[in-house]
């Protein structure tokens, strides 16, 4: 498993797969939205403090 890659990088492969797969799916409904006209504020003032691991996990 990797063995050129240290236990610090392979800890985290699983959290960035999952990251990139919310970001896949949200980028998807973000298309769906704009397609059906809605407008989508860019609030990037106020942006909420990223989310532990069980709160990944309950919004996937």
């Amino acid at each position: 498993m990797n063995v050129d890659v240290n236990y610090f990088q392979r800890k985290f492969v699983n959290e960035v797969r999952r990251c990139d797969e919310m970001e896949r799916k949200l980028r998807y409904i973000e298309a769906e939205v704009r397609k059906d006209g809605v407008t989508i504020v860019d609030n990037l003032q106020d942006l909420p403090r990223a989310p532990n691991p069980r709160e990944v996990i309950d919004l996937e």
